[in-house]
């Protein structure tokens, strides 16, 4: 579909927040629900002022990451990309999302995020095309976990159902999973 016409599209899309409301809900495709996002997201920091590894904004005056992952000789990945920041409607949602209960119909994000995702690695394909492996980061659901369902995992489920068999993406779906929690550890949110 071309440019214009997701345009076109837009116009009658409830907007990213309010994805329960909008026309598209059951039938929005990758390229327009990533489109929709990005109006509300608040876009990345410049090239130069995020980590080239975690992509957070640098601290002000900063010039390098103080996330001791980002500066270790060697790391078991090359990269982390983000979408956006993390933060407003997109942080809301998210929280609204992995804090939501085993049956809640906040579930169905997963839906949404999946097709946001699969539009971001389409519109920058030529970012992606070598990639060998997308993995979820691992969520903990063994005994005395804190969520027993894997909340990214499910991101992933519905970004490979936006690719038509067998798609450009190499999701990590297979069981076990390329990388594995094995113990629950304490919450990232809120952490600097």
């Amino acid at each position: 579909m071309s440019a214009a016409a997701l345009d076109r599209l837009l116009d009658e899309a409830a907007g990213f927040g309010s994805c329960g409301r909008c026309p598209y809900l059951a039938g929005g495709s990758a390229a327009l629900c990533f489109r929709c996002a990005r109006r509300t997201m608040e876009p990345l920091a410049a090239p130069d002022g995020r980590c080239e590894v975690c992509e957070q904004t640098y601290a002000a005056g900063a010039t390098e990451c103080k996330n001791p992952v980002c500066n270790m000789g060697q790391r078991w990945f090359e990269r982390n990309y983000a979408i956006a920041m993390r933060s407003g409607v997109l942080q809301r949602v998210i929280d609204a999302y992995k804090l939501s209960g085993e049956t809640s119909a906040k579930r169905g994000w997963a839906a949404i995020f999946g097709r946001i995702l699969a539009g971001f690695l389409d519109a920058h394909e030529d970012l992606f095309a070598s990639v060998d492996l997308i993995i979820p980061s691992p969520t903990y659901t063994g005994v005395g976990s804190r969520r027993s369902w894997d909340h990214i995992r499910g991101i992933l489920v519905a970004a490979n159902t936006e690719q038509a068999p067998p798609g450009p993406w190499p999701f990590d779906l297979g069981e076990p999973s390329a990388v594995i929690k094995s113990a629950d550890t304490q919450p990232m949110r809120g952490k600097p």
